[in-house]
């Protein structure tokens, strides 16, 4: 068997937004993008702030955040809670992200 590269497509960056298509969703909940690099700062998904982080511990508890997984791509996560129960999403949803100047 020849292992085949799965084409996910692109995100499209441009301005203060970035669009992206959620690739899966994984067992805790989290969202894996086709996304493979977080822009600067914090980011809004359906108006809730995403705190970019490096680690979940870097988060608070059920706190929405932005992080490069293991396999290297960005996935929108909520420390010890469900960030596609929280945003109502699944695999295959596009999402658009929007640059945060403010906190919540």
């Amino acid at each position: 068997m020849v292992p085949v590269d799965l084409d996910f497509g692109s995100a499209q960056v441009s301005g203060e937004k970035v669009v992206a298509r959620v690739v899966y969703v994984d067992r805790f909940g989290n969202l894996v993008l086709n996304l493979e690099q977080v822009p600067s700062g914090d980011l809004r998904l359906v108006g809730r702030v995403l705190r970019k982080v490096r680690t979940y511990a870097d988060a608070g508890g059920i706190e929405p955040l932005i992080t490069i997984g293991g396999h290297g791509h960005a996935e929108v996560a909520v420390n010890q809670g469900s960030a596609a129960e929280l945003f109502g999403l699944a695999g295959g949803d596009r999402i658009v992200l929007e640059r945060s100047n403010c906190l919540e």
